[in-house]
């Protein structure tokens, strides 16, 4: 055998076995593994049942439907905690879907300024709201909670209200 060939060889072994570390940390040795915690994971709640799920060099992709954004969100933070998970594609929708962000705050606003309550703020993604600002009472909070959610278009709403001090 020639220097020559001999390199070849080294070379052509090296890339195999740098190919089969690759694989084994992508998680393509533990999809059987991911495939069964992302299973369970998703019979635990009826919030789920509308998702499917594949796994591949541990990569899972997720399809389907759920109702609430923060659903869709807890369940890809979740996932990402699976071990040996290298990526998580999330392909699960809204239904039924939000409506348009900006429309949504319009509304938001408008209600919060014609009860009064000038000093929130609010940010809309997919239907979910969060409200920000100074409230003088623990009463006073709950009411422009109360407001944003019944408020056509919002899906759910998460509060940073704080109470003033007094």
């Amino acid at each position: 055998m020639s220097l020559r060939s001999g390199a070849v060889i080294a070379c052509v072994l090296l890339a195999v076995s740098s190919a089969a570390f690759a694989q084994r940390h992508r998680g393509g040795r533990y999809d059987d593994q991911i495939r069964a915690a992302v299973t369970k994971l998703l019979s635990e709640k009826n919030n789920y049942k509308n998702v499917k799920s594949e796994v591949g060099d541990g990569v899972v992709t997720l399809t389907g439907a759920v109702e609430l954004p923060s659903t869709r969100r807890y369940l890809v933070t979740k996932i990402r905690h699976i071990p040996h998970v290298s990526r998580v594609d999330n392909d699960v929708v809204l239904d039924p879907p939000a409506e348009n962000d900006q429309a949504v705050y319009g509304r938001v606003q408008q209600r919060l300024e014609e009860a009064g309550l000038k000093g929130i703020t609010c940010r809309v993604r997919e239907g979910a709201v969060t409200v920000e600002g100074i409230v003088r009472s623990h009463r006073e909070r709950e009411r422009a909670v109360r407001l944003v959610k019944e408020t056509p278009g919002v899906k759910e709403v998460s509060s940073k209200l704080t109470e003033a001090e007094k």
